[in-house]
């Protein structure tokens, strides 16, 4: 599972569009935080193949 979070609306739509262009299917959760909602952007399904398109790394 990958997770992406942020705080910034605008930031959350456009990673929601650049994952579904490259064929995964993000899901979205918000949830309330103290001042502020926080997004959690998930992909469950292929993570291995969303990994290696987009080159994540564990640096």
């Amino acid at each position: 599972m990958v997770n992406f979070v942020t705080i910034i609306p605008k930031l959350v739509d456009d990673v929601m569009t650049i994952i579904s262009r490259l064929g995964f299917k993000p899901h979205l959760y918000q949830n309330q935080q103290s001042t502020s909602l926080k997004y959690t952007v998930r992909v469950s399904r292929d993570t291995e193949k969303f990994v290696a398109t987009v080159r994540l790394s564990k640096d």
